[in-house]
């Protein structure tokens, strides 16, 4: 799931309805330019963690 945004305080807030939404999944905020589509890169920064992980 992806959303883009320049407004830090709305970012904040859909990763808050997301986890509240759905307790057992972990969401993230990354940060990237706006003008790079990642799709269109070989590879882009990513990572495998649970929730776990990090408590």
């Amino acid at each position: 799931m992806v959303f883009v945004s320049t407004e830090e305080e709305k970012i904040k807030n859909k990763l808050k309805k997301l986890q509240d939404k759905n307790p057992e999944k972990f969401y993230m905020e990354y940060v990237t330019p706006l003008d790079v589509d990642l799709t269109s890169l070989e590879h882009y920064p990513s990572i495998e963690i649970s929730k776990n992980d990090l408590q």
